[in-house]
């Protein structure tokens, strides 16, 4: 398999994953996203060279608002509508991976229907910028 075809079968495969499961909090744990070596952890690696870290951390900071706003309990979920427009921009000029945004917006679509699956995306990015940084 080559370097490429390993770089895509992790997203792809938790892209799919997501698309086919039921919530988040409940078909992904933070010990299977968080560990070394887990979800996060083999996402950034794939990542490495494929995505600018200043677009990694525009998304990283809107996640941060959505966060926020979860923990005001006020509506997060124009926040996450906010983000959609954001990720398609930086696909359509190269700067993202069409794979990565395709898991994005699987995540946020299950993330707009429920505040726990929310909580869960946002661990889950903010390991995935935390990894990066130790990649690149």
């Amino acid at each position: 398999m080559s370097k490429t075809e390993k770089k895509e079968s992790v997203i792809k495969e938790l892209t799919e994953r997501v698309k086919k499961g039921g919530r988040l909090s409940q078909i992904l744990t933070d010990e299977e996203m968080l560990k070394p070596n887990g979800l996060a952890d083999r996402i950034a690696k794939e990542l490495e060279g494929n995505l600018r870290s200043t677009q990694l951390r525009k998304v990283f900071d809107k996640i941060k608002e959505i966060e926020e706003a979860i923990d005001r309990r006020d509506d997060y979920k124009v926040k996450i509508l906010e983000l959609y427009p954001k990720l398609a921009y930086s696909t359509g000029r190269n700067l993202m991976p069409k794979e990565f945004f395709n898991l994005l917006t699987s995540l946020l679509e299950k993330a707009e229907k429920d505040r726990e699956d929310a909580k869960v995306v946002i661990r889950l990015i903010t390991a995935i910028v935390a990894y990066s940084k130790l990649y690149g």
